[in-house]
């Protein structure tokens, strides 16, 4: 008696067999609009070691504070922190936050950092891992 090899599942295969029918039960998701650069690197820092829900309410309500990134540079730390508090570590999160802002002042002339969707994934990932507190999971 011969034994019967199990052939294994294709995991590729796999994955697109799951895909369609999670597509067909629940539909094809649609992708977030994203923010430019720097909302976004905002963001996930104030997302660092918080949920979701409370990294909204941080950013929502530092933004209702300050609408202006040049606000924010300009702002004292504790009130930067007063504003996100909700999201948790408010006074790191806002030093790290306030200093990021200055040295994006003085490196390229402007809190802008949409020359980041022209620049090649690895240029950019050392350019913002450069910052303090910004890693490869950030």
């Amino acid at each position: 008696m011969g034994q019967q090899v199990k052939k294994k599942k294709n995991p590729a295969a796999l994955v697109k067999q799951a895909t369609a029918r999670l597509e067909k039960e629940y539909g094809v998701p649609s992708p977030k609009p994203y923010r430019n650069p720097l909302d976004e690197l905002v963001q996930t820092i104030l997302s660092q070691n918080t949920n979701d829900l409370n990294r909204d309410r941080a950013y929502t309500s530092l933004r209702s504070r300050f609408p202006e990134w040049e606000q924010v540079m300009r702002a004292p730390a504790k009130k930067i922190a007063e504003a996100i508090k909700v999201g948790g570590l408010a006074n790191q999160k806002s030093v790290r936050i306030k200093k990021i802002l200055t040295i994006i002042q003085e490196r390229y002339g402007a809190l802008d950092l949409d020359f980041l969707k022209k620049t090649p994934v690895q240029e950019g990932m050392e350019l913002l891992g450069s910052f303090n507190g910004v890693g490869p999971k950030t």
